[in-house]
């Protein structure tokens, strides 16, 4: 049943573990699936801000869960994921996150 592939549009984040994981797992399998795979950038520190929402790092029950999560669905669907030793200096004073806000930037204005 081969049918006419659906369109996926896939919104990540490139400091997202989870947006990393779905990355893979939906490259792995895009042709199993039928699917057109369209990628979308965002900025979910936006998202977080303009939602009152706080980053799961700053929470403790949530980077607890988390960290719990991404290893069992690491496992799941056999895709590795390493941290940084400092993921705060990767995000900031590297400035990625700038130029992720650079880039949301960009892709509202088009």
């Amino acid at each position: 049943m081969a049918g006419s592939k659906k369109v996926i549009q896939f919104f990540y984040d490139v400091v997202s573990p989870y947006s990393w994981l779905a990355f893979e797992v939906l490259c792995r399998y895009r042709n199993v699936w039928n699917i057109d795979l369209r990628l979308r950038p965002s900025f979910l520190g936006g998202v977080m801000k303009e939602s009152g929402n706080s980053p799961p790092g700053l929470v403790p029950n949530k980077f607890a869960y988390i960290a719990k999560d991404l290893t069992h669905l690491s496992r799941y669907f056999g895709v590795p994921l390493s941290y940084p030793e400092n993921p705060f200096e990767v995000m900031f004073e590297k400035e990625s996150s700038r130029l992720q806000q650079q880039q949301h930037r960009n892709i509202v204005q088009v």
